[in-house]
């Protein structure tokens, strides 16, 4: 491995920095520090004295971030005291012209997996999805190339959009049937969501057909509907007696989980977004008992990742990298998301 030394002016805040920290071992003349590498691709490595090991150099992690501009989030062991310092970025997103043509229809396209092949989102396998991931890690992009997805097969009348802030934030210049930005519209939103389960339910009934499909197949000129609540445990968050718009809240949450066990009879989904996973835990349990088909991005450990997506993975050594990680219909699997230009 080809590598060199980190600059004299990175030398010495690295320095203060392990001094402010006690990250230094000692001999009988001099004190000994971690010291800083980096290779050709300007990935780091540490090299550190015996009695430094990564946990206790994680403390560091935060202001090395600092020094090199750069979100550091995990060490990873390479042996004999050497260490690659491992970063939350991106992997490079996949053009949205690339996507293939062979898409089924009613299945939506979202990137690709490591090996090349599409990821294909089905919501026949759940009817509501689950996407988490802090500001900037790429949860909108997946959302807009999703939402893009749905206008291309059913039209923009088939998606609602409701968002916690104002101006619908990142959604505003997405065509749609209608954006809510107030717990009052969400609560308008799903009212006239649960009016559109009762009105098809009794039509499938009358037809003595299955599901909203097979209705469709006999003439009847319907289309799904898509929800997309961004930042959910705004709307969804389970509120205590007394609390604001207790009852608008508690309606909100019938319908939804509601919907959430029966949905996908009359052709009605939802699919919802969180800064934080673990936010998602708090949740009704009535909707997270449904939820078969998520998304995360960010995950910094194993144990959130295992947390967020009900089991362990083979892939927690690359969690930290900032790729995102579907489960759709399969084991958690790390994917490249689509990139859709504004």
């Amino acid at each position: 491995m080809n590598v060199k030394p980190i600059t004299k002016k990175e030398l010495s805040e690295c320095v203060e920095l392990f001094n402010n920290l006690n990250l230094y071992g000692e001999d009988e003349t001099n004190w000994i520090y971690p010291n800083l590498f980096r290779d050709a691709d300007a990935v780091l490595y540490v090299v550190a004295p015996h009695c430094i090991d990564p946990d206790r150099f994680e403390k560091a992690l935060y202001g090395l971030s600092t020094i090199f501009n750069r979100t550091i989030t995990g060490v990873k062991d390479l042996g004999s005291h050497r260490w690659e310092l491992l970063e939350d970025k991106l992997p490079e997103l996949v053009p949205y012209s690339e996507r293939p043509d062979n898409i089924p229809f009613g299945s939506f396209w979202l990137g690709t997996y490591a090996d090349g092949s599409p990821i294909i989102l089905d919501f026949e396998h759940s009817p509501v999805l689950m996407v988490a991931g802090a500001s900037g890690s790429g949860k909108s992009m997946l959302f807009r190339v999703l939402l893009k997805e749905i206008e291309r097969t059913w039209g923009a009348e088939a998606i609602t959009i409701v968002e916690g802030t104002k101006d619908g934030n990142d959604f505003r210049r997405q065509p749609c049937k209608n954006l809510a930005t107030d717990l009052e519209a969400a609560l308008e939103v799903y009212r006239e969501m649960a009016r559109v389960f009762d009105e098809r339910k009794e039509v499938i009934r009358e037809l003595d057909v299955d599901n909203w499909l097979e209705a469709r197949d006999m003439g009847y000129e319907w289309f799904p509907q898509y929800v997309l609540m961004d930042e959910s445990p705004l709307f969804l968050t389970e509120p205590r007696k007394g609390d604001q718009f207790f009852d608008e809240k508690s309606e909100i949450i019938q319908i939804a989980t509601h919907l959430a066990m029966r949905g996908r009879y009359v052709g009605l989904f939802q699919i919802f977004g969180t800064q934080d996973p673990s936010s998602s835990s708090g949740l009704p349990s009535g909707i997270m008992n449904q939820v078969r088909l998520k998304v995360g991005y960010g995950m910094r450990t194993a144990e959130m990742a295992r947390a967020y997506f009900g089991q362990s993975t083979a892939i927690a050594s690359d969690l930290v990298s900032g790729k995102g990680i579907a489960m759709l219909g399969a084991a958690p699997t790390l994917f490249r998301g689509a990139l859709l230009k504004v």
